[in-house]
């Protein structure tokens, strides 16, 4: 066992499940990568990373056999926040009067996160110059604006297209395919999918509310005409409307999401879309690289729901 890069497996620790992705936000973050039941487990061979269920405790296993638990460090990155007034990147100035190149700054980097107890490079890292480490890699399919929470209609053929370019700009371009030492990919980063800072309501109301051709809203009042048995009164009173016919559900555009009183069909929809989400871009990854594993997406813990965690599960 290469014991510099891989924290040896204590049988005394059992980790619970299931486990989150844990992130502390602190100069930099700090995360705990562990798989949960909400990821997509695909187990892989051939000496890439996969996954091993030991007495009910899942653990990664890398293609030298060594089984390990995934610790690891977002923004390990020689690029840092420039100076608001003078424009500098202090720190990467710094870096290279210290050590004279980016390869020797990388080379310290990765022996003191060893020695300090981390085997992973988590998010937006400098990859080139850190070696030797496990790492994961972000595919970030349609807008992701983490800012506004924007959304894309994921039933929409310009969306499959567009996961398709970003699993394709990721993985060939940057040839990740082939790398062992990659754990394997997030599709997605804190993606809004129901109330966060970003808004009061879930992506259930921006469906709805999407213009009639719009593939998205189409899926979703298909779905919604299916489940009330095609009574569009009974619908409508559920959902606080005045709509005659299921045509006229398809134009509306100012569903509300103070009036609507079944939680049930709410969540119904939103596992439609983010089955569909996870759909696309599985797929597209799957095009590209059929042998690392996919961990579903970086998700805002608390504010996740149910029926995401369940799509992504799937």
């Amino acid at each position: 066992m290469n014991i510099r890069t891989v924290i040896p497996y204590d049988k005394s620790i059992k980790p619970a499940l299931p486990v989150f992705l844990l992130e502390i936000n602190v100069k930099i973050f700090l995360f705990l990568l562990l798989f949960i039941y909400s990821f997509t487990f695909i187990f892989a061979g051939d000496g890439y990373i996969s996954v091993v269920c030991e007495n009910g405790r899942f653990l990664f296993v890398d293609g030298n056999e060594n089984k390990f638990i995934s610790k690891g460090i977002n923004h390990v990155n020689r690029k840092q926040d420039k100076d608001a007034k003078t424009g500098r990147d202090i720190y990467n100035e710094t870096i290279l009067k210290k050590y004279g190149s980016y390869e020797e700054w990388g080379k310290n980097v990765s022996m003191r996160m060893r020695e300090l107890g981390f085997n992973t490079l988590g998010g937006w890292c400098s990859l080139d110059y850190l070696k030797d480490l496990y790492f994961i890699t972000i595919i970030y399919p349609g807008k992701n604006n983490w800012d506004t929470g924007g959304i894309d209609d994921y039933f929409s053929e310009e969306f499959a297209a567009d996961a398709d370019k970003k699993a394709r700009k990721e993985i060939i371009d940057k040839k990740m395919g082939d790398n062992k030492n990659l754990i394997g990919y997030c599709i997605g980063n804190e993606l809004r999918w129901g109330i966060d800072w970003r808004g009061n309501k879930s992506i259930v109301f921006d469906y709805l509310n999407l213009s009639e051709k719009c593939a998205g809203k189409i899926a979703a009042i298909d779905y919604l005409r299916e489940f009330y048995h095609d009574d569009v009164a009974a619908f409508s009173r559920e959902w606080g409307v005045c709509l005659k016919s299921w045509d006229a559900a398809r134009k509306f555009t100012k569903f509300s999401f103070y009036f609507h009183s079944s939680k049930k069909i709410h969540d119904e929809l939103l596992y439609l879309i983010a089955d569909k989400y996870y759909q696309v871009t599985t797929a597209a990854v799957r095009k590209y690289d059929p042998n690392h594993l996919i961990l579903g997406s970086r998700f805002v813990s608390a504010t996740s729901p149910r029926p995401v965690v369940k799509a992504a599960g799937k």
